[in-house]
């Protein structure tokens, strides 16, 4: 497991958003839908052994959580 996958939950206009790597892979009405299909992103990529997170960010931008999935290299 070398590279790693993030998953960033992040508003705009239409709600919140889920973006990986500059793509934008759903959009969502509230926060927690959001979350929610970010943390389902995480968990599909880590069963196919790759390492990943999920990082819900604020209205402002700065980050409200981290969840990270997989064994982490020292």
């Amino acid at each position: 497991m070398n590279s790693q996958h993030t998953f960033h939950t992040i508003p705009c206009r239409q709600g919140w958003r889920v973006k990986e790597g500059g793509e934008i892979l759903s959009t969502h009405p509230t926060q927690k839908e959001g979350w929610d299909a970010a943390v389902k992103a995480s968990r599909l990529t880590l069963a196919q052994g790759k390492r990943c997170r999920a990082i819900l960010h604020r209205l402002d931008g700065s980050i409200r959580e981290e969840r990270v999935y997989g064994r982490t290299l020292p």
